[in-house]
């Protein structure tokens, strides 16, 4: 079972029921760019690494190791329209997510709309803090 700290066990509960699960295993990519932003994925257990092209020939750079608990995908569903994905995420270690996909995400907003809300201020939240973690290591860098 994961644990989600900005959701109370009951409101944990009703989200996983609109959640299925998903695999894979290391060395496997979650998705990588182009691909449809189909919906958020939560490590339940294992490691995904976030890997970006550096702009030199063909080297990649790892940007972030996500770990249980982390949300991965929050673009899809925080520029509500998918669009493709713009990281590759690979598995570090075999790896275990709960998914939500874009399509269920409708249906939680219609039939459970505050927790509905709650993910999407948490989902800012995190990307929030990624943002401001990319900031500091670029200025750092600069």
């Amino acid at each position: 079972m994961i644990k989600l700290a900005f959701l109370s066990n009951e409101e944990q509960k009703k989200l996983i029921e609109y959640m299925e699960e998903k695999q894979v295993k290391q060395g496997e990519h979650l998705f990588v760019p182009g691909d449809e932003a189909d919906g958020i994925s939560f490590i339940v257990n294992g490691r995904l690494g976030v890997f970006a092209k550096t702009g030199f020939e063909e080297k990649v750079q790892v940007v972030a190791l996500l770990e249980p608990g982390a949300v991965v995908g929050e673009k899809a569903i925080i520029a509500g329209d998918g669009g493709k994905r713009s990281m590759t995420i690979t598995a570090i270690e075999d790896t275990r997510l709960l998914f939500l996909s874009l399509e269920t995400f409708a249906s939680l907003e219609k039939n459970a709309p505050d927790l509905a809300m709650i993910l999407v201020k948490s989902l800012l939240r995190a990307s929030s803090h990624r943002l401001q973690a990319t900031s500091d290591r670029l200025a750092h860098v600069l």
